[in-house]
């Protein structure tokens, strides 16, 4: 995954045992499981607009909101959320994205113009536009400028749901190999 990942250590008591109680190995299954549940953990940000552990992420700026299409933020097009996947090896789970602006959202960045023209782009407007307060027929203006910064708004982590999904994903394990 080129875009953007996390990678975590799960030292977790709970957790620990429930792997121990399973001979210490997770099946293939298991960690799929676990990816599974992780990816639709990362899904519910997207609904909810928050990062892992509650937080709401940063508002759109009012005249790019008036023009936005799609259901919420980062979701204009939803390429970006469903683009995440998860990759397993041995006992890891990586949940990431491979989209090459992956990494501008989860961490924010400053993106500078390469050319004197700067960076080109519409904005949506409510009210009179210009030195002489015209008004644009269509709502939208055309704005360049030399850099922009888009704030982070993290979507990949491993905060409490996250948690609870894989302390779930454990716990139907030990019930199906032990019974309830």
């Amino acid at each position: 995954m080129t875009g953007a990942r996390i990678s975590f250590t799960l030292d977790d008591k709970a957790f620990d045992a429930g792997v121990q109680k399973l001979g210490g190995v997770l099946r293939t299954g298991t960690i799929r499981a676990i990816g599974v549940a992780l990816v639709e953990t990362v899904n519910q940000r997207f609904e909810s607009a928050k990062d892992p552990f509650g937080q709401k992420w940063v508002g759109l700026l009012p005249a790019y909101a008036l023009i936005k299409k799609g259901p919420g933020i980062l979701r204009a097009s939803g390429m970006l959320q469903r683009s995440i996947t998860f990759a397993t090896s041995g006992n890891q789970v990586t949940v990431g994205s491979n989209r090459i602006y992956a990494a501008v959202h989860q961490f924010g960045a400053t993106i500078k113009a390469k050319t004197p023209k700067g960076l080109a782009f519409n904005l949506g407007v409510a009210g009179p536009v210009g030195p002489k307060g015209g008004k644009s027929k269509t709502g939208i203006v055309r704005v360049h400028v030399q850099s922009v910064t888009v704030p982070q708004r993290p979507y990949l982590g491993f905060g409490p749901n996250d948690q609870r999904a894989v302390m779930d994903v454990i716990a139907k394990e030990i019930s199906a190999t032990f019974g309830s």
